[in-house]
């Protein structure tokens, strides 16, 4: 499964917890974990993420956060520094392929 662009917004589509990374992030990864389960997969079952920030500090903290999320089950991932994101209010998003691992 692809699943591309998750951010924090929420389940009526408004942009939530602007101006705060750490609640971004926790949105971000609840989305992408209500995207996977309509198929019947997991964050465990997550092959590959791409995850966009706009601000290079925040790596230390993404860090941790996908730790608390994903436990040790932690995908190939590559992390860029964009300059912006498709809201001005979006400090995070991520794009994800999953697939069942039967």
């Amino acid at each position: 499964m692809f699943v591309a662009g998750q951010t924090s917004r929420d389940s009526t589509g408004k942009v939530v917890h602007a101006g705060n990374f750490e609640r971004q992030a926790d949105q971000v990864f609840e989305n992408l974990k209500e995207a996977l389960a309509t198929v019947g997969l997991s964050l465990g079952d997550l092959l590959q993420i791409t995850i966009y920030v706009t601000d290079p500090r925040f790596r230390d903290e993404l860090r941790s956060i996908s730790i608390k999320h994903m436990g040790g089950h932690l995908p190939a991932s590559t992390l860029v520094v964009a300059a912006g994101l498709a809201e001005p209010e979006f400090l995070i998003e991520i794009d994800a392929i999953a697939a069942d691992r039967v």
